[in-house]
């Protein structure tokens, strides 16, 4: 009875300590995957083919060579977000998960709208990135939700055709995915535009040189009526309309919306521009991009690795319990 207590009280502690190798190994491969899809994110590892970046290792060219999809570079100055542009016409979901250089990656791409035209020619320009911590991808268009920060971070440069252009960041909106106001290109008619420009002023949080504290939605609409020529958007403006996750809403999206200028303004933020500590590329694969999802066949092999890892952890306990029992035999045999 004893011998079998005993057995079965070992086999507990084998499937204990199986159980956690086990949950130590996927938290390993995890912390890793993780790290690297962050890693992966960062804009540091793009900012060899930033437009005239002054310590060129490869150029923009030839990141463009590289990959045709690549149509232009977005930098908003003070913040990280300093990036290619992607555009593909077939749809929004590949550089979701591809990145620049068209390799899988979770992190995905900076890309503009498959419905624009990949020239910035239209009215109302759609950008699309994830919504990342650390600050990776468009992770700080959230906080131009916060009203001192966007006040002071007014400007940015969107590099296409070849030259630079500057735009103002004029509005911060709240809203959903389903939003087909925002959400809406093929703007092309003055009536259109302002309507697009009114739904602006009707949704935002925060608007440029307008104060909306307190105002209903009636409010808001005679302000931008008073406006007049004065009002930050008007026609004949080119928009920009960078969107993301809001994590905190089901199907929440942050909205930015900037105009481009007809001036090129000085990045006030000088030391947030980027800079390369060597001329290596950064990795971009994550674990599961560089080995791919781990097949059934691995995950067995893990599992018998730990089972006979457990099982000489058991027969070394169990050759000792022996020793330990041998030797309280043995003094008690010679008191």
């Amino acid at each position: 009875m004893k011998r079998s207590v005993r057995s079965l009280n070992h086999l507990v502690d084998g499937v204990f300590v199986l159980l956690m190798l086990f949950l130590l190994l996927c938290s390993i491969y995890i912390k890793m995957d993780s790290d690297s899809v962050y890693q992966a994110a960062d804009p540091r590892q793009w900012v060899q083919y930033k437009p005239e970046f002054p310590e060129e290792v490869e150029t923009f060219e030839d990141l463009q060579k590289k990959n045709s999809d690549v149509v232009g570079w977005l930098t908003v100055y003070g913040s990280t977000i300093d990036y290619p542009v992607l555009y593909s016409d077939q749809d929004n979901n590949y550089y979701l998960n591809h990145n620049a250089l068209k390799e899988p990656e979770s992190s995905g791409s900076i890309f503009l709208d498959y419905r624009n035209h990949p020239d910035f020619t239209d009215f109302n320009n759609i950008l699309h990135g994830h919504h990342m911590a650390r600050h990776k991808m468009f992770g700080d268009l959230d906080r131009f939700a916060d009203e001192k920060y966007f006040q002071e971070h007014e400007f940015g440069n969107v590099f296409f055709d070849g030259k630079d252009h500057s735009f103002q960041i004029i509005a911060t909106i709240l809203t959903d995915g389903y939003d087909g106001n925002i959400y809406k290109t093929g703007i092309k008619t003055e009536a259109e535009k302002v309507k697009f420009i009114n739904y602006v002023y009707l949704k935002a949080k925060l608007i440029r040189g307008v104060d909306l504290t307190n105002k209903t939605a009636a409010e808001r609409e005679r302000t931008l009526l008073t406006q007049g020529v004065t009002s930050p958007l008007t026609p004949g403006d080119t928009l920009l309309t960078f969107s993301t996750c809001n994590l905190n809403e089901t199907n929440g999206r942050y909205i930015v919306v900037a105009k481009l200028l007809d001036h090129l303004v000085e990045n006030p933020f000088p030391e947030t521009e980027m800079r390369k500590g060597n001329n290596e590329r950064i990795d971009t694969f994550t674990l599961f991009n560089r080995y791919g999802a781990l097949p059934l066949y691995v995950w067995f092999a893990i599992l018998l690795l730990l089972i006979l890892l457990t099982y000489i952890f058991y027969r070394v306990s169990r050759r000792r319990d022996r020793l330990v029992a041998h030797e309280k035999a043995k003094a008690n045999d010679n008191p």
